[in-house]
């Protein structure tokens, strides 16, 4: 999702833009793949899978989410690639002549720790979509020209307000997500906390995925939910939206909810930083403190005019802080000054 995002709004820029799918659990062969999502008309679009161009084995998600590191490298698709200026992805044995190559740091001890290391040791240069990443990076040893902090945009077309948030249903609402960092059980402790004590409350989780915690009777589950069917009737429905997670690289979610009126209640979990100022646009608890993140909740569902308010000024710090269109242009600048000195970058 971030590189179709970048790539609309760099194509939207006057650029050229070419984007390459290669298809995991099941192959991308056309834009009907890809449905729930539009594109800009000057993208140039490749289509790579088994039964295409080469034998593309990228390899599968475990049980917790996480990728496990072997078996693909991306000059094995070198004949298959155009050549570009710049390719956001590097591999060592690919030529140069495909992009001088950078990497999108999107997250922190989300996939194996092999995968992560080597992102970070990768001598090029690593664009941060948090200040945390930024800081994970220093910690590590990265160079400091090496790492750039530009925060993910938002579709403000997409992602609106269209209930007042004054007038919503004691709604709390959140995205199941199966995987460690993201404790979907703590969302289910926090909610029948808050249950307990609030008896009007309602809860919407919506997934990709089948849930495999149980859920009480009173929880809606949505499945795959289409992504309007997610703004309308989720995000604007919702009073507050609930994150627990103990990482988060930047926390899309999150935005996307306080872009449609719904209060943030969320952990400091590094990205979250980006946007949750406590008090102001959400109420933020430590990570493993899930007292205090159904505290958090059971005070905004009792208190309309706390929720209210952070509520629209988590709304507007939204609004003004993060655009895709500004995010591209800040890219953009990032990469002319790459081509102007690559040696700054430890290009190879």
């Amino acid at each position: 999702m971030l590189g179709y995002e970048y790539a609309n709004a760099i194509c939207r820029l006057g650029h050229t833009m070419q984007l390459l799918h290669i298809g995991s659990d099941q192959p991308i062969r056309s834009l009907d793949d890809l449905s729930w999502m539009s594109f800009e008309d000057g993208i140039e679009h490749r289509f790579l899978d088994p039964q295409g161009s080469p034998p593309v084995d990228i390899p599968p998600a475990d049980a917790e989410g996480s990728v496990r590191a072997e078996g693909f490298r991306l000059a094995d698709l070198a004949p298959y690639l155009p050549e570009a200026e710049f390719i956001a992805q590097y591999d060592e044995q690919l030529p140069l002549r495909h992009g001088m190559p950078f990497l999108f740091v999107q997250g922190y001890r989300t996939f194996v720790p092999s995968i992560e290391d080597a992102t970070f040791r990768a001598p090029c240069p690593k664009v941060c979509i948090s200040r945390w990443l930024v800081d994970v990076g220093r910690q590590k040893g990265v160079p400091e020209d090496e790492l750039v902090h530009i925060p993910n945009g938002l579709q403000h077309q997409k992602y609106r307000l269209v209930s007042p948030v004054e007038d919503r249903p004691p709604l709390v609402s959140s995205q199941y997500r199966i995987h460690r960092v993201s404790r979907p059980a703590e969302i289910l402790k926090v909610l029948a906390e808050v249950k307990r004590r609030v008896p009007a409350l309602e809860a919407t989780l919506f997934s990709t995925q089948p849930l495999v915690h149980e859920t009480e009777p009173w929880m809606t589950v949505v499945t795959d939910p289409p992504q309007e069917f997610i703004v309308n009737e989720i995000y604007n429905r919702s009073r507050i939206y609930l994150c627990a997670s103990r990482w988060e690289g930047f926390g899309a979610a999150n935005v996307e909810a306080m872009a449609c009126g719904a209060a943030l209640v969320t952990t400091s979990n590094g990205g979250s930083d980006e946007y949750a100022i406590h008090e102001e646009t959400a109420l933020v608890c430590e990570p493993d403190d899930t007292a205090a993140l159904a505290d958090n909740v059971e005070r905004l569902l009792q208190d309309d005019e706390l929720r209210i308010r952070i509520a629209k000024q988590g709304m507007q710090y939204v609004r003004e802080t993060f655009d895709w269109d500004r995010s591209a242009e800040q890219l953009v600048t990032f990469l002319d000054d790459y081509a102007a000195n690559p040696g700054r970058y430890q290009q190879r």
